[in-house]
């Protein structure tokens, strides 16, 4: 159940739910959530799970009053805590203030809180060693303020069954410098074991204050060989250069590569760089899905491929994708072509040559669903039939998704000159079995022309980035192939240009003169359904 604060307020609300369980507080203030939950405080011992936001504030909030509230709630097992705004007052937390939040929720198992961390003095040491582990917390989400080194070994040292660890330093803080600590190190570390060494979920979010910090947490993390299994990291701050990106996932997959199953990486979503970085993957038997968000970043297909050799799904959002180096002599084994397991791509704001999909078509022949969404596809038409070909007659979808995509002639100049804004969607009739080389395959040469459409602007307004996309009906369709069946009988002074706009889009009405730049075939070997959103 979700509330907001007039319910909360309300009296004998809380009597109609005498076995609620799970309470989402939405918004509310400190005061006026202890004020209700000491009004009702018989109505929350059923509840297992609390999660509430709280508003900013221009002082901090007693770190007494939120253990007040707590009191309220003996049998919580999952709380969520956190504010509207990073820029809110964090709430301080010191060694034995852990302490105190497991003796008020003795069934707590997860938790997940925005915190500053005290300075760890050195009479605080004794403490770490002496303090009881809680082995029954299995997820930890802390998003923190500040911190020092030594709260990654005694959260190490508390939380020994941890399996989720979520560590985000938030973007507007600033973190302290790192001190001479290896002396009490050396003394924390001889008395833990291993640091999580259940640990297979991690959720890790650097800011621009914490990037060299990166380091301290990771090596701790890779100290534990603990079998991480999936894997998120942000990058939440606008300063970072492509190449950080690419370091890091360099460094990183190696030494996780064993285990790691999942991998999502997510970049600063307004980063306006024009560096592209190639980050490399490696050798991941057992990684089934990637996620490379807004990085600024181009992949290479052979190298994912290649090392990915489980991948079944990759999303990929703000990048270049590639084909990459010659494969000629790695991908056939005995004769026959390797074959990658991918089923689902889906692929937005990317820039791609049309050969890319190609190669897909041919390697991934398990592929099932691709959704492209702003992409923006180049590649060259044939002078005699004007068709620029996106080739994919090894792939039969059950699901194809096209979405504000755009085509052109040109990597070089994406603009309204190099344009295509005719598109014909098509499968093949029939289909047989491929000899071993791309070269030379037998395929069956009829073709369904499923649709046309046509790309246009949505406006009359020559500055306006608008364009929708219509499909023909089968009167302009015939027109259309009419007109491509006859190209060879028409001059080059035949062309006709009509005004263009912004993209390169003319008015819906005017869907004829973009006849003479040719049109884009996106040839499946089969489609069981398409969608086109702007439809």
């Amino acid at each position: 159940m979700r509330l907001g604060l007039i319910m909360v307020q309300m009296n004998n609300f809380f009597q109609m739910f005498p076995n609620l369980k799970y309470l989402d507080m939405g918004h509310i203030s400190f005061a006026p959530l202890h004020a209700v939950v000491s009004k009702h405080s018989d109505s929350w011992k059923s509840l297992v799970s609390l999660t509430f936001q709280y508003p900013p504030s221009s002082r901090k909030v007693p770190v007494s009053i939120f253990f007040d509230i707590l009191t309220y709630f003996p049998g919580l097992q999952t709380i969520d805590i956190f504010p509207q705004h990073d820029g809110t007052k964090y709430f301080l937390f010191n060694l034995d203030n852990f302490n105190t939040l497991h003796k008020t929720l003795p069934k707590l198992k997860s938790f997940k809180l925005f915190l500053k961390l005290a300075d760890i003095q050195e009479h605080d040491i004794q403490m770490i060693l002496k303090t009881k582990p809680e082995s029954s917390i299995k997820t930890l989400y802390l998003n923190l303020g500040q911190w020092e080194d030594l709260w990654l070994y005694y959260l190490s040292y508390k939380y020994p069954n941890l399996r989720t660890l979520g560590w985000y330093v938030s973007s507007g803080t600033t973190s302290m410098p790192i001190g001479d600590y290896s002396g009490r190190e050396v003394l924390v570390q001889s008395s833990i074991k291993c640091h999580f060494p259940h640990l297979e979920t991690i959720d890790f979010c650097s800011s621009e204050y914490t990037a060299k910090w990166d380091n301290i947490f990771w090596d701790l993390v890779f100290q534990s060989n603990a079998p991480i299994k999936h894997l998120k990291y942000k990058i939440d701050h606008s300063n970072f250069e492509a190449i950080f990106l690419e370091t890091n996932i360099r460094q990183l997959l190696p030494e996780l590569s064993k285990t790691l199953e999942t991998l999502v990486v997510v970049g600063y979503k307004t980063l306006q760089t024009q560096d592209i970085a190639r980050p490399e993957f490696s050798y991941c038997p057992h990684l089934v899905e990637i996620k490379i968000i807004n990085c600024k970043v181009s992949i290479a297909l052979v190298n994912l491929l290649d090392s990915c050799i489980a991948l079944r799904r990759l999303e990929f959002c703000g990048g270049q994708l590639c084909i990459g180096s010659d494969t000629d002599t790695d991908t056939y084994t005995d004769g026959k072509p390797k074959k990658h397991g991918l089923r689902t791509l889906d692929l937005n704001d990317i820039v791609a040559d049309a050969s890319v999909f190609s190669y897909i078509s041919f390697w991934c022949r398990d592929l099932e669903t691709m959704e492209l969404a702003k992409a923006r596809i180049y590649g060259s038409k044939s002078n005699e039939t004007m068709v620029l070909n996106i080739d994919m007659q090894f792939t039969s979808f059950k699901l194809l998704r096209l979405d504000h995509v755009k085509y052109y002639l040109s990597d070089d100049l994406m603009n309204k000159n190099t344009t295509i804004n005719m598109v014909l969607l098509s499968q093949l009739s029939g289909i047989k079995k491929s000899k071993t080389s791309q070269e030379n395959v037998n395929i069956k040469s009829d073709v369904d022309h499923l649709a046309w459409f046509h790309i246009f602007s949505k406006v009359n307004d020559a500055d306006n980035n608008s364009a929708d996309i219509k499909q023909l009906s089968e009167e302009e369709a015939f027109k259309i192939t009419k007109y491509y069946n006859d190209i060879h009988l028409k001059s080059n002074n035949d062309v006709q240009e009509a005004k263009r706009y912004i993209q390169g889009q003319v008015h819906k009405e005017d869907w004829q003169e973009d006849l003479s730049r040719g049109y884009v075939e996106l040839k499946c070997g089969r489609i069981v359904k398409y969608s086109i959103p702007l439809l």
